[in-house]
């Protein structure tokens, strides 16, 4: 599988990264919060499908060398659970990551029990709750992020948390 061409975008008030995924566009935009076109971003995105698929990640854009690390660490536990080939991604390159990394916590929050269950019982303050409109509801479907926004509102005003609203097309990929 794989995974070229990682760009950034600006436009109409609204961050975007995307790549090219065995030939597709996948993107993510938002205009709460700038994104930033990170190999690690996408590798990770794909690494359960390209283990599902049998097939080597690859990313022509170098990879930090501490997530290529604690992804070696995860491979055995997809083995495990799910029977998945130990399968490493291969970039061109490795190369420590020269940013500098935030204290700031956030939360891929769904509204659902699990990430209820995970923002109220972390025990530390999360910053950041971060729902991804194109995973559970369709990247388009903005009749129902609305009514998803006013709850999502309420949780971050009730914790103190900001919400940040990712879209993608990585659905339909």
């Amino acid at each position: 599988m794989h995974i070229s061409r990682i760009t950034s975008s600006f436009d109409n008030q609204v961050h975007r990264i995307s790549a090219t995924v065995m030939g597709t566009e996948v993107w993510f935009e938002s205009p709460d919060v700038e994104l930033r076109p990170s190999a690690e971003a996408f590798a990770s995105a794909f690494l359960i499908p390209s283990l599902h698929i049998a097939e080597a990640l690859e990313i022509d854009q170098p990879l930090d060398p501490v997530w290529l690390s604690n992804i070696k660490n995860i491979l055995p536990l997809a083995s495990e659970w799910w029977g998945y080939s130990e399968i490493l991604p291969r970039a061109l390159v490795v190369s420590p990551s020269t940013e500098t990394a935030s204290d700031k916590i956030g939360l891929s929050f769904s509204g659902g029990a699990d990430s209820l269950y995970s923002l109220l019982r972390y025990g530390r303050k999360i910053d950041y709750l971060v729902f991804i409109q194109g995973f559970d509801m369709k990247h388009d479907d903005f009749e129902r992020l609305e009514f998803y926004r006013k709850s999502l509102d309420r949780i971050g005003e009730t914790t103190g948390s900001k919400i940040i609203i990712l879209r993608t097309n990585i659905r339909e990929h």
